[in-house]
């Protein structure tokens, strides 16, 4: 059909760029999807009207067109005797006015050839006719976007992900399960994160804030802090609660989003650092990303550990010592771009999952941001017996040195070895070296833990370096003098 006789009859069910991210989140959930299209890209159709207004320009990809309900009639023209027909189709308008045909696939060459400088070009199309028996649906047709558009034409991240979730594509693949994935609860989870409307006097810090709309950003929950796509945040989710090997709990996504929202607003509450100059909710300089990733997870493990708390969540920070706590990281941090943010994006995770676990603070630890500059901090070494040959041997105890700021002395002698065996949560990275051969790697961690040889040296003494690197890539030297007798 000729492009510019075509396009007046399409509708494309696209979201728009302005369109809220709580639309979006709630569009997801309902039964058929709306809206599954993406918005139309102007230099897109631009491209498409250069490229075919030549006359005589055809189209060799088909566009993929679905008629709504009512709005095509056939009539048999020819039976083969295979019972193969030929049909002639008549379409009409429905009589709200809308237009009579989904476009499923193709709304920029539809649109960009009609618009090109010979817009009677021809255009193919594929039509499901859903003639007979109803074959298709709204949700079909939005399914089998989902599958053609999310497996050739790149979309943008974001609609590609909530595509993939509404129909159960990929990641949320349902298939051969009865009950939801993880996946798919940690997405559900962030969906009515995002859509939730509760109740005066309750507040949902996150609603229409989570992005899902790739044309619109993230808005933060809390004055600077808590901005999360819905990608990322479902990954947080996941892992953090869904897919955690070690939850005993068993809430359904609705309790932890709204456990979640109830969290911040108590956190806001609680600290004692104004929300400006604070790590979690402050202004650009002082909010931290590293230090918000790593409390949702604390949250999350706090949920599956322990569950909902019942008296809110005010006792459990102050328990773990929040409202005492100086959450300015400003003034100490050295860095937090890179593989250092990246480290210390996965520190914090780890030392606040351990403490919300536990619901307070370890013997020795002040509290939590002195524990991320190294406070407390150790490593953790072995020496162990050592038979013919070098292997260690299984029998005896070892000898357990814990090495901390003030260094260690270790005595070792010919029938013993040194072994790494690890380090406190606060611990982003450790190097280990010979003070006296600093480019040799013949103590580095991974020889060392290992139980790599350690030969006597001569003079019966060698000095190892630990540099040891924390939260926001601040940095402490541990010494440990090892002496053969």
């Amino acid at each position: 059909m000729a492009a510019n006789a075509l396009e007046p009859l399409c509708e494309v069910p696209a979201f728009q760029d302005s369109t809220d991210h709580s639309a979006i989140a709630s569009n997801i959930l309902s039964s058929p999807v709306k809206e599954w299209q993406r918005p139309k890209i102007a230099g897109k159709v631009d491209e498409i009207a250069e490229r075919y207004g030549q006359p005589g320009e055809l189209m060799p990809n088909p566009v993929l067109l679905a008629a709504k309900d009512g709005s095509l009639t056939t009539r048999v023209v020819y039976t083969h005797s295979d019972g193969t027909q030929v049909l002639e189709a008549s379409i009409t308008p429905p009589a709200d006015g809308s237009r009579p045909l989904l476009i499923l696939d193709g709304q920029h060459r539809v649109v960009g050839m009609s618009q090109s400088a010979v817009p009677n070009n021809p255009l193919p199309f594929v039509i499901l006719a859903n003639q007979g028996t109803p074959v298709y649906s709204e949700s079909t047709y939005a399914q089998i976007f989902a599958e053609v558009t999310t497996k050739s034409t790149q979309l943008e991240q974001l609609h590609d992900e909530w595509l993939k979730f509404a129909f159960r594509l990929d990641t949320y693949d349902m298939r051969g399960r009865t009950t939801d994935t993880p996946a798919v609860q940690a997405m559900k989870t962030v969906v009515h994160l995002c859509s939730w409307s509760p109740q005066v006097p309750k507040v949902n810090v996150f609603r229409n804030k989570i992005q899902f709309n790739p044309k619109k950003q993230a808005a933060a929950a809390i004055g600077g802090g808590f901005a999360f796509d819905a990608t990322n945040l479902r990954k947080i989710v996941e892992k953090g609660y869904f897919a955690n090997s070690t939850r005993a709990t068993n809430l359904v996504p609705t309790d932890v989003a709204e456990s979640l929202s109830e969290a911040l607003i108590a956190l806001s509450q609680v600290i004692t650092t104004p929300l400006s100059r604070s790590v979690f909710f402050g202004d650009p300089g002082y909010k931290q990303l590293p230090a918000q990733y790593g409390l949702m997870h604390g949250l999350l493990e706090y949920l599956a550990v322990h569950g909902v708390p019942s008296a809110g969540w005010q006792p459990v920070f102050r328990d773990l010592k929040f409202d005492t706590s100086n959450w300015d990281f400003k003034s100490w941090v050295n860095q937090l771009d890179g593989n250092v943010g990246n480290r210390s994006r996965d520190v914090a995770a780890l030392i606040f999952r351990e403490f919300f676990a536990a619901g307070s603070l370890p013997r020795g630890v002040r509290d939590i941001p002195s524990y991320l500059r190294g406070d407390d901090a150790r490593l953790l070494f072995e020496v162990r017996e050592v038979g013919p040959g070098g292997r260690m041997r299984r029998s005896g105890t070892p000898h357990e040195l814990v090495v901390g700021r003030l260094g260690y002395i270790a005595d070792l002698s010919d029938t013993t070895k040194l072994l790494y065996k690890g380090c406190t949560s606060s611990i982003a990275r450790v190097e280990l070296r010979d003070r006296s051969a600093p480019f040799s790697n013949h103590y580095s961690v991974a020889n060392v833990k290992r139980g790599a040889a350690t030969p006597r040296p001569q003079g019966d003494s060698a000095e190892l370096g630990a540099e040891v690197e924390f939260y926001g890539g601040v940095t402490q030297e541990f010494r440990i003098d090892l002496s053969w007798t």
